[in-house]
């Protein structure tokens, strides 16, 4: 028997004993009698009692099984809520063996036959394209982007499963650093596009390079696909604190722009505004940058007026208390 079961047990009969007690010497008795505590409310119980030889009544007796009574109930309750909870977690690590196993065959299983449509289907393009007629031509190239298309949303994917699963070590990482290595990597989508970017002072963060990347590559490319043509591309990226230990970073441009009704969906994976022959993408890229941030202990929001521009604010840890790189 658990100790504090057995505790109560004995305050019990000790509070009965003194009790008869007090009925056999004066014969009059009425008190008010704690119990320890058994769901971490102290429970108090009133006894009394008529003159010994007249209808001897203890008052506080049906009380006393009301309290047992509740007692049996909570530690049911409590068993119950244990119960669920161990189902949940064997829930849980059932669902990330799932989850583990889906990131195998996306890395693996998939790509491995969809390389081959997209090396077969550029063959049939190079050796065949200039003996078909301009429909087949066309169907060939339909195939051959399709095909890059699917390998595109399958790394995308793959790249958001290992966010969900995958809880890195953050480190001090230099988002100045960040900014600057991503506009060399797309340096020539930069230039194609005619596009300037204004950087103010960054600061370092608490996270992980890799995923700084991700968010970076993935507005900036947005902000590339999604510009307005009839106007130079211009983009803004900036970075306030806003105490907490947290700076708020701000990635603007003068792009289409997003309607309002639209906000929330964006955010959602493989949700697209519009059709791939209108804009490339795969639907991942702000699905990615949410979990991201939110697994940072961050927050993304975004403000857009359709046919003027869109900027995304998003929150991320200091690396340390003060420390910003300039530009």
């Amino acid at each position: 028997m658990p100790e504090e079961k057995r505790f109560n047990l004995t305050y019990l009969f000790l509070a009965f004993g003194l009790i008869l007690l007090a009925l056999i010497w004066s014969g009059v008795y009425m008190g008010l009698s704690a119990i320890a505590p058994q769901d971490g409310m102290a429970a108090r119980l009133l006894i009394a009692s008529g003159l010994v030889g007249s209808g001897l009544t203890l008052g506080g007796t049906g009380l006393l099984l009301w309290q047992i009574r509740r007692q049996h109930g909570v530690e049911r309750r409590l068993l119950l809520r244990e119960a669920e909870l161990i189902a949940a977690r064997e829930n849980l690590e059932r669902s990330n063996d799932e989850l583990k196993n889906f990131a195998r065959i996306i890395a693996h299983d998939l790509q491995e036959p969809l390389r081959a449509i997209i090396s077969y289907t550029q063959l049939l393009k190079l050796r065949y394209g200039n003996r078909l007629d301009a429909d087949a031509d066309e169907f060939i190239g339909y195939l051959v982007a399709g095909a890059a298309n699917m390998k595109a949303r399958l790394m995308d994917l793959l790249d958001y499963t290992m966010i969900e699963q995958h809880a890195l070590k953050p480190e001090p990482v230099s988002l100045q650093e960040i900014i600057h290595d991503i506009q060399n990597y797309l340096a020539d989508e930069i230039k194609a596009a005619d596009a300037e970017i204004e950087l103010g002072s960054l600061p370092s963060v608490l996270a992980t390079k890799k995923r700084m990347i991700l968010i970076f590559e993935h507005l900036l490319s947005n902000a590339l696909e999604y510009r307005d043509e009839k106007r130079p591309l211009k983009i803004s990226i900036s970075s306030r604190d806003v105490g907490g230990g947290l700076y708020e970073i701000s990635f603007a441009d003068n792009g289409i722009g997003i309607e309002p009704k639209y906000f929330e969906r964006i955010f959602v994976i493989f949700q697209r505004l519009h059709t791939v022959a209108q804009h490339s993408g795969t639907g991942v890229g702000l699905a990615i940058c949410k979990k991201i941030v939110e697994q940072s202990g961050g927050r993304i929001t975004v403000e857009s007026v359709f046919g003027q521009g869109t900027i995304f604010r998003f929150t991320l840890p200091a690396a340390t208390a003060d420390k910003v790189d300039k530009a």
